[in-house]
């Protein structure tokens, strides 16, 4: 067997329902694939399942290793969905709760930790519901988690369109980058 370096997201069993991302070939991950006693499973973009079985393979529920541990690949996502976040290509998704088998070490104490802040949230807003109204919402429920977990003060949320993926760039930083980019164009 070969071994293929490949960029993965650990997601929540309704992501690709959430994100409105069907399956090519197979199924997308279901929140019964997100349970501690489920079978880990994972989704492949077009381009990794080429390089594990052959870009004209047909699909079947397919026996992979990641990191030493066993999954099956369930379903086969369009190349040109690369997950969200600006920058990386993900090239495979698992459940959350499949992390655990796949990440023994590091996985059960992140998320313990109620501090942590590797996992993001995303949804989508019912319709009839602004942005507006969704982030007062939110910033209501964190006003009351945010003493559970520690903080002085809530974090101030946002809802934003999330088509093209999640921006982790400070305003100001953001703002910087725009006058370099346009500099640069000047010149």
């Amino acid at each position: 067997q070969s071994t293929i370096v490949v960029t993965g997201e650990a997601v929540s069993g309704g992501y690709f329902e959430t994100l409105g991302v069907p399956a090519r070939r197979g199924r997308t991950l279901a929140p019964s694939d997100d349970l501690a006693s489920s079978t880990p499973v994972a989704v492949v973009s077009e381009r990794v399942w080429a390089q594990l079985a052959g870009a004209t393979a047909p699909f079947s529920p397919t026996p992979i290793t990641v990191n030493q541990r066993p999954l099956t690949v369930v379903g086969i996502i369009d190349d040109r969905f690369a997950g969200v976040r600006p920058g990386a290509r993900a090239g495979i998704w698992v459940p959350l709760a499949a992390m655990q088998s796949i990440d023994p070490d590091r996985i059960p104490r992140l998320l313990a930790e109620r501090r942590a802040s590797w996992l993001w949230l995303l949804g989508r807003r019912r319709p009839g519901v602004t942005h507006e109204a969704a982030a007062a919402e939110l910033n209501r429920v964190e006003a009351g988690l945010a003493p559970t977990v520690g903080r002085s003060a809530p974090k101030q949320l946002r809802v934003t369109d999330g088509r093209r993926g999640t921006d982790t760039v400070p305003d100001a930083t953001r703002d910087t980058l725009r006058i370099l980019v346009g500099a640069s164009l000047l010149v």
